[in-house]
Order: structure tokens, then C-alpha cells, then sequence
């Protein structure tokens, strides 16, 4: 379309499919990864002033903004939607001090935070998700070059950050 590659919804009709909002207004904001968590959609997309980063949208205009720059300015932060954990969103996203890590996001508090740097200093583990089990995402990543499988439960609603992240290998068990 005229549009480019844009947030689009349909209820599988031509009547009822309408772009959700024109974020990138000249080319293509290219909305990819989408991942539901309960009544919102997050997913990757470029507008004119950021790189790709991670957007959210209920399916209106207002709704659907960024929701956190992890890398400042016109650098790609990725925010790869990975799970959702009840109504908060686990995600990757890239910084200039340690790298594309896992992240979690509160819609509640519009709080996002690095969960670990799982690859420490500058390098990146580059977590892939897998999916979700039980209260865990389980997603794959890189420690030291070597990939590993990874997961992350959050704690219930708490006044302090509370999280358990693990990761276990082949390596590991030997």
C-alpha cells in the first residue's frame, strides 16, 4: 500500500480490515514478531526517529506507541517480544553497556528493567524464545559463545524487583 508496511487488523473481512496506525508515515515502520498478552499486542516495528524497538497496541491509534527505547536515538534496540508472564512481557532488547539481554516489562507501572546480563560486560546472549512453562519462559541464549537453554520466573506482584533466572547445559551436567 501507499502506507508501506504498516499495524494493520481485520476481523476477516475487507470492510472490517483497517490499518491500526501509519507509525512510520514515510516507508515502512515493518511490524513484525507480534505477541498477545492479554488484551495488548507488542511487537518490533521502526518509526522515523527510533530504530526498531518495542511497540504495544491495542488496536486504536492512541493505543499503539513504543514502549521502551533500549538503545537511545536511531540504533536498533530489537525489543523481541519473548513471553508474556501474566500481563508483564518478557522481552530481548539491546543497550550500548551490556549488550542485547532479557528484559521485563510492566504495562502496570510502564516500568521496564534489564532481568540479567546472562552474557556479562558488552557481550550478548541474544535470547530466542522457546515459550512458556507454567510461570517460567523458557527461551535460548548465548553465554560465552556456546548456546544454552534458559528460564526466567518471575515473583508475584511485589514492591522490589524479585526475579529467579537460571540456565542449565549439556556442560553443566558433566
Amino acid at each position: 500500500t501507499d502506507e508501506g508496511e504498516e499495524l494493520w487488523t481485520t476481523d476477516g473481512t475487507s470492510g472490517g480490515t483497517q490499518m491500526v496506525r501509519d507509525i512510520t508515515p514515510v516507508g515502512s515502520s515493518r511490524p513484525t514478531n507480534l505477541l498477545r498478552v492479554g488484551d495488548t499486542v507488542y511487537f518490533q516495528a521502526s518509526d522515523a526517529t527510533h530504530g526498531t524497538e518495542l511497540w504495544q497496541s491495542r488496536g486504536s491509534v492512541s493505543s499503539t506507541r513504543m514502549v521502551v527505547d533500549t538503545l537511545p536515538g536511531d540504533g536498533d534496540g530489537d525489543g523481541l517480544p519473548l513471553a508474556g508472564l501474566g500481563r508483564r512481557l518478557m522481552f530481548g532488547g539491546a543497550s550500548a553497556e551490556v549488550g542485547y539481554e532479557p528484559r521485563i516489562f510492566d504495562p502496570a507501572t510502564g516500568l521496564s528493567r534489564m532481568i540479567q546480563d546472562v552474557d556479562p560486560g558488552p557481550e550478548s546472549s541474544f535470547p530466542y524464545p522457546v515459550g512458556v512453562l507454567g510461570t517460567t519462559a523458557v527461551f535460548f541464549g548465548t553465554i560465552a559463545g556456546e548456546s544454552h537453554l534458559l528460564g526466567y520466573t518471575a515473583a508475584p506482584s511485589t514492591t522490589r524487583a524479585a526475579a529467579k533466572a537460571s540456565y542449565s547445559s549439556t556442560q553443566a551436567r558433566k
